[in-house]
């Protein structure tokens, strides 16, 4: 998941229909939720950059924390970021000051500055736990040449990234004693998580499968979210509607729904449904979502995983207060 998923403004469907990894769709589902003022969500990427300068020190540079309100599509400043600025910046200002004494660290290696008394010290077990004696040896044979800079550069960003997973795990613990975090580790070098601040407290890693996510929000959030995987009129509509292919076909199928469900002409739900800028074949669960919506009198959306049929809904959201633009209907 790139930064421009949250700093362009990718549009609530997009993100909830054709989600670049579990955390984003976890972050569609929590829209309209965030956008009725029901919760506060911000995310969060940070991750480390390991190079090798040309005088033969390891470099190793954490990169700016991205922190972004998924609410309002911008980066800080922003209401709940700034809200939440002072907590987010002294936990990463000390995530930051241990990862330079790591490079610390490996650069004394590498120049065979590294003392017995280093290698013995509290901070090996600190930033490698279990691996404090391979680390060990691994300075010592580096102090003594006994790598190639090849071999050595490759040990040396494992061992980096290691302590960083290690060091970034203590960091966001200090979130989840605040909060919930919903984890997505998606290299070694690079951490993304959706902090939602005084919601529960703890760590998730984020789930595999969208019915996973919502089983887990919903516990997370009892009484905001619910959903349902049981078939209705409305779902069998929207299987339809991804079985078709031909555009002349889910046109009509949209003209059917107008004419079942609305009072509105073809034309117009058409040109309406244009705005989202998806695949056609998402304009009529767009439209069922409406419907449904209307009719349960709260903000409801149709979604598949695969074969199965999902109805999210949100009871704590009337119809009235949603909106096309927020993400809602």
């Amino acid at each position: 998941m790139s930064n421009k998923i949250l700093s362009k403004g990718i549009p609530f469907y997009k993100m909830f229909y054709i989600p670049q990894s579990m955390l984003v769709y976890a972050i569609a589902v929590l829209r309209p939720l965030s956008y009725a003022r029901h919760l506060d969500m911000l995310f969060i990427e940070v991750g480390i950059d390991i190079t090798r300068t040309k005088r033969g020190i390891l470099s190793v540079k954490m990169r700016e924390p991205k922190i972004y309100d998924p609410t309002c599509e911008t980066e800080m400043p922003g209401k709940v970021c700034t809200k939440y600025n002072s907590i987010i910046t002294s936990v990463f200002t000390a995530l930051s000051t241990d990862i330079e004494r790591l490079g610390v660290l490996f650069g004394k290696a590498l120049n065979a500055e590294v003392s017995e008394a280093a290698l013995n010290s509290l901070d090996l077990s600190y930033f490698f736990g279990d691996l404090r004696d391979e680390v060990a040896s691994f300075l010592r044979k580096t102090a003594t040449r006994k790598y190639n800079p090849t071999q050595w550069v490759d040990f040396a960003s494992k061992y980096t990234s290691i302590a960083f997973q290690r060091l970034a795990i203590k960091t966001i613990q200090h979130l989840a004693e605040m909060g919930t975090v919903l984890l997505d580790v998606s290299t070694p070098s690079d951490i993304r998580l959706l902090w939602l601040p005084n919601v529960g407290m703890g760590i998730y890693n984020v789930p595999s499968s969208k019915v996973q996510v919502l089983s887990l929000l919903k516990r997370l959030l009892p009484g905001f979210i619910d959903y349902s995987t049981d078939e209705n009129e409305y779902t069998r509509l929207a299987r339809l509607a991804l079985k078709l292919n031909d555009d002349f076909d889910i046109d009509t199928l949209i003209d059917i729904i107008a004419r079942l469900y609305t009072k509105m002409d073809s034309k117009t739900l058409q040109e309406w449904l244009r705005t989202f800028n998806l695949p056609k074949k998402y304009f009529p669960l767009i439209l069922l979502s409406f419907i449904l919506s209307k009719k349960n009198g709260i903000g409801s959306f149709i979604d598949f995983e695969g074969a199965i049929p999902i109805v999210i809904m949100y009871p704590k959201i009337p119809t009235m207060e949603t909106s096309t633009e927020g993400g809602e209907q």
